[in-house]
């Protein structure tokens, strides 16, 4: 009868425990920057955590992929094709000039202040692929994210929100400038419809149709389901970011 109820108090003991680890490995981790809200801070911990959670829905909406290298590299192959045979790629590779001409922005202010100076002065050649792949690797490419091997070579490269929904505001150079985070890019093929209130309605209600089917295929090993949380950080940020009603 006492071994009985030992074996009771043992097996009860064993589901208490397990029962605190596992509410304890739901509770959501900590982040960064993160603020506990008390009664005396509230005001000014809700403050802070909201600054933080706009910050890293910036950071989502420029920089994160959501794994669509899967598709534009590990599918398409599209990093030899920007890198080029001279480069380890493919083809004649990518330019920068051949990037702006089809639509692509740069982040003026992700280039170093020498780098600007050496385009300004024309001593860096905006026909050579490797300029482009600099350009990934300091991230001022609007939208598009390079990940590189040891050598210095493309290994993928992948989209981000902002390659559709970013812009810039051509201060340094035509495509060149600072960003314009939350616009809607205008390309050399839709760029007069942004010109009148009428033309970005209609641009608007183009762009949300093409997106609702682009959801129906999103690319196999797209981390869309697990990212749920930060693409509404990410949307936030751009309802903050937009321009206004026209």
């Amino acid at each position: 009868m006492q071994t009985k109820f030992r074996w009771g108090l043992a097996l009860l003991a064993g589901v208490i425990l397990g029962s605190l680890f596992t509410v304890r490995a739901q509770q959501a981790p900590k982040k960064a920057g993160e603020v506990k809200a008390t009664k005396e801070n509230w005001s000014a911990a809700v403050d802070e955590n909201a600054q933080t959670m706009f910050a890293e829905g910036k950071r989502i909406f420029r920089l994160d992929t959501f794994g669509d290298e899967v598709y534009w590299s590990d599918t398409l192959r599209l990093h030899q094709a920007i890198e080029g045979a001279k480069l380890g790629g493919v083809g004649g590779g990518v330019s920068p000039k051949t990037a702006l001409s089809v639509g692509l922005k740069v982040d003026a202010e992700a280039i170093p202040a020498s780098v600007a100076d050496a385009i300004k002065k024309g001593e860096v050649n905006l026909d050579d692929p490797a300029t482009t792949l600099t350009l990934l690797k300091l991230n001022a490419v609007v939208g598009v994210k390079g990940t590189f091997n040891a050598d210095g070579s493309l290994r993928s490269v992948g989209l981000s929100c902002a390659v559709c929904h970013s812009s810039v505001d051509d201060s340094f150079s035509p495509g060149i400038g600072k960003r314009l985070d939350g616009w809607p890019i205008a390309t050399s093929t839709s760029e007069q419809s942004f010109r009148s209130p009428q033309g970005f309605r209609r641009s608007a209600n183009s762009s949300a149709s093409t997106t609702r089917q682009r959801r129906k295929c999103w690319p196999v090993g797209g981390r869309a389901n697990s990212t749920l949380s930060s693409t509404w950080m990410a949307r936030d940020f751009v309802r903050m970011e937009s321009p206004p009603q026209l």
